[in-house]
């Protein structure tokens, strides 16, 4: 009985050898070329603070919380929008169609400063109930956040903006915008 559980133990010993040759391996291709999953859905995020509007795409956003419901996206520091979320102290989360790829790609290629986005690509926008901002009309379902935390991350130019969902609906059927490229 001692030969056969020393067998069996270098037989462990071999495939934890193996196991752990695997391990360090899988490590090495998550740390070269794993950084988020894709595809990943895109939205469009529309702010406004005083008489200035604008529209941002986003790829980095998620539910945080059901009760209550809260709703997160990541910003630059450096973007237009970030300005006016934080002085605004909301934002819209409008989901939008694969049919409007096009829009999306604009809205997160220019910025708000210099250009009108909603006149430029003559995007029909509604007053939202809940917070001092607009919608897109064009979107498949909107949610109206209340900004209640801003999260700094270290070594970072992005802020974390979390907004309790005051106000949503979907709209309509469509097939939501999904980003997969880069």
């Amino acid at each position: 009985k001692l030969e056969e559980t020393n067998k069996g133990f270098k037989r462990l010993s071999r495939i934890c050898k193996e196991c752990l040759k695997w391990v360090r391996c899988l490590k090495k291709m998550t740390e070269k070329r794993i950084y988020y999953v894709k595809p990943r859905q895109v939205v469009l995020v529309t702010s406004r603070y005083n008489f200035d509007n604008n529209i941002i795409t986003i790829g980095w956003h998620t539910r945080v919380s059901s009760r209550p419901e809260l709703y997160a996206i990541a910003v630059s520091k450096y973007r237009y929008s970030y300005k006016l979320i934080k002085k605004g102290k909301c934002f819209v989360i409008n989901f939008m169609d694969v049919k409007d790829k096009k829009i999306a790609e604009y809205c997160g290629a220019i910025s708000g400063r210099e250009v009108n986005k909603f006149e430029k690509l003559n995007l029909e926008r509604e007053i939202c109930n809940n917070v001092e901002c607009f919608r897109l009309k064009k979107a498949l379902a909107y949610m109206e956040c209340k900004l209640i935390k801003e999260v700094k991350l270290k070594s970072s130019n992005y802020i974390i903006f979390i907004g309790e969902v005051v106000n949503k609906a979907v709209v309509k059927e469509g097939r939501r915008l999904l980003w997969s490229e880069g």
